[in-house]
């Protein structure tokens, strides 16, 4: 079989895309298991922003909240529904604890550290976690290396790259490019550049979407994109 492609946009910030990773990481090993003796399919873990705009060193959370939610700032089950689902997939959210809503911009730059050291995956999930249940704030440079180092990352390496404009066009790009293709939600996955569907689905649904991108040819040039 052809190897497929798997796109997946995402934001650290976003309580679901904590929730979805969980749902495609289930998904991607029962393919893995059923398929153990195919080529696997080309996954790559894409930045999208939610809150590009906010400043680079984000901004008081409860103001935030004040802002984009009047008069629902307080409600104690704005946030029921993802942390049902958080609860289902072994996820205790701590949104008491979250004091900064971040600009994920260099969030997103750590992850690429840990993409070309090999580890994006190891460093991923401790993020997630740093931020939705320590409360840790994502905005600042010595949390992100500390985040890092605790991952095993190489810290002075890491401050020097964070330090620096490298990858920060990247970001901002591959943040622009998923907006212009009309993906307003997260996470969201895209399979075969053809093919997208919602990170929020049950594990078995993605698991029929990854089926059939594994059947799927290549798209003539003449059909429309899906977007």
């Amino acid at each position: 079989m052809k190897q497929f492609s798997i796109e997946i946009y995402s934001d650290i910030v976003c309580p679901w895309c904590y929730v979805g990773k969980r749902y495609i990481d289930k998904a991607l090993e029962h393919y893995g298991r059923l398929y153990a003796k195919e080529r696997q399919p080309e996954i790559s873990w894409l930045p999208f922003q939610l809150h590009a705009a906010l400043p680079r060193e984000g901004v008081d959370r409860k103001e935030y909240l004040k802002r984009r939610y009047p008069g629902k700032a307080n409600d104690p089950t704005m946030f029921a529904d993802v942390e049902r689902a958080g609860r289902q997939m072994g996820i205790e959210y701590r949104f008491d604890r979250i004091e900064v809503q971040p600009n994920t911009l260099d969030a997103h730059r750590l992850l690429r550290f840990a993409e070309r050291a090999g580890v994006r995956e190891t460093v991923a999930e401790p993020l997630y976690r740093a931020y939705f249940i320590e409360g840790r704030n994502l905005s600042s440079i010595d949390e992100l290396v500390a985040i890092g180092g605790e991952c095993g990352l190489d810290v002075a390496a890491l401050r020097a790259y964070l330090d620096s404009d490298v990858d920060v066009e990247w970001v901002q790009q591959v943040d622009t490019r998923a907006k212009r293709l009309g993906i307003s939600t997260v996470p969201f996955i895209v399979l075969n550049g053809r093919r997208g569907l919602s990170g929020n689905t049950p594990p078995a649904r993605i698991l029929e979407a990854f089926e059939w991108a594994r059947r799927d040819y290549a798209r003539p040039k003449w059909l429309p994109s899906f977007f």
